[in-house]
């Protein structure tokens, strides 16, 4: 079971970003190379998306936007043939050692190699309390939300106590929606009910079906990664102050894609009720990583 630092030092009313990312000089060099990345970080006016983003530049943002915690994108590293492009989860988990009341990791199963040795890793790594959440990303692993060969770390996931991030909707590269089309998570959602799912990426154009399933399933949740909270469908902020929705929706930045302070800007914008905005920026994501109860 994966075991958090049960809050210590974590506020009453934090702020966590569900998602950041670092960039070795490996992965910079992959994100100017690559015609579709240069493409979506052009759309999003990120040239920061395309240059080396250390672990250090990610706390000093957090200082300086007052965000208590970040989730830092680690990859799996377990593939022979292709070594990871960028920081490996271990890395990522030493850094959340040092700042363990600011850092949590995310596995991400991208360029996964052996479905074995993903799962292998899961639970090498489950144990650490740094260890916040896996990531799935289909359009990078070419699988549908819903593949059989993502089934072993789903079962290994809900068997751990690990929450699972899982993005949906039309991708911002050009590559094949079909992978992400939000509906497919009721497989998922059906066949591993103890499971904590996060929709990230937001789900457009399906906002109205994933709201329909988080009153279904009552271990779903949204994030708005990479998705500025000034665009959120106005059904979504309808839920997300309605009395089941208060406790389903979770900020993230997908910085340097969408800068932090941008993002973080304009979800404090939202019209919403205060403990409406106290679990959006943070009070959710710390629950689904088991850093607070209730």
């Amino acid at each position: 079971m994966v075991t958090s630092s049960s809050g210590a030092g974590i506020p009453k009313a934090p702020v966590i970003d569900f998602w950041t990312n670092v960039r070795s000089v490996r992965a910079a060099e992959a994100w100017r190379s690559h015609g579709a990345l240069k493409r979506v970080a052009g759309y999003f006016g990120a040239q920061e998306a395309m240059e080396e983003r250390s672990v250090d530049a990610v706390v000093a943002e957090m200082d300086e936007c007052g965000v208590d915690m970040s989730v830092v994108t680690g990859m799996v590293g377990v593939d022979p043939v292709y070594p990871s492009y960028n920081y490996t989860i271990d890395e990522v988990l030493g850094w959340c050692t040092e700042h363990p009341t600011r850092l949590r990791a995310a596995m991400n199963i991208d360029g996964m190699g052996s479905i074995s040795a993903v799962c292998r890793k899961l639970e090498e790594v489950a144990s650490h309390p740094g260890l916040g959440v896996v990531r799935v990303i289909p359009i990078s692993v070419n699988l549908a939300v819903n593949a059989a060969a993502l089934y072993p770390v789903y079962e290994r996931c809900e068997a751990l106590g690990v929450p699972v991030s899982v993005n949906v909707g039309v991708p911002g590269p050009p590559m094949r929606v079909k992978y992400q089309d939000p509906m497919l998570l009721d497989d998922v959602l059906i066949d591993f009910p103890e499971l904590t799912v996060v929709a990230a990426h937001m789900g457009h154009p399906w906002e109205s079906l994933l709201i329909r399933f988080m009153r279904k399933y009552e271990r779903l949740h949204l994030a708005n990664s990479a998705w500025l909270a000034d665009y959120l469908a106005p059904e979504v902020l309808r839920f997300m102050d309605s009395s089941t929705g208060r406790d389903r929706l979770i900020f993230a930045s997908d910085a340097p894609l969408l800068p932090l302070r941008r993002a973080l800007d304009a979800a404090r914008g939202l019209d919403l009720s205060p403990e409406a905005m106290r679990g959006f920026l943070g009070g959710n994501a710390a629950r689904v990583m088991g850093l607070i109860s209730g």
